[in-house]
C-alpha cells in the first residue's frame, strides 16, 4: 500500500489502509505482552484479531472498487503521482 505522495490522502486507499490499522495495533500490543512475560494479554490481543479483520476482509473480498470508485482512484492517483501512470496504457 503506497505509504507517499498523498496516497493516504485518496479516500478508498486511506480507507483500506485504515482498515489494517486494528489488527496492527492488536499485533504490537501482543508483541509487547510476550515483551513483559503477560502471555494471557497477548493471547487475548490475537484472539482479538479475526473479529478486527472480518469486515475488511469481507470488503476486499468482495472487491475495493464500485461503480465509479475506479476512475476516481486512478484520477487520484495521477494526481498524486505526476508524470506516473497507475495501469498500464491500454488496459
Amino acid at each position: 500500500m503506497c505509504q507517499y505522495g498523498g496516497c493516504r490522502d485518496i479516500p478508498l486507499l486511506r480507507d483500506d489502509i485504515a482498515g489494517h490499522m486494528p489488527v496492527f495495533h492488536h499485533g504490537g500490543s501482543a508483541s509487547r505482552a510476550l515483551g513483559d512475560g503477560d502471555r494471557p494479554k497477548a493471547r487475548a490481543q490475537l484472539a482479538a484479531t479475526p473479529a478486527k479483520l472480518r469486515a475488511h476482509w469481507l470488503g476486499e473480498q468482495t472487491g475495493l472498487f464500485d461503480g465509479d470508485d475506479w476512475d476516481t482512484a486512478i484520477a487520484a492517483g495521477h494526481r498524486a503521482h505526476p508524470g506516473r501512470s497507475m495501469i498500464a496504457e491500454g488496459q
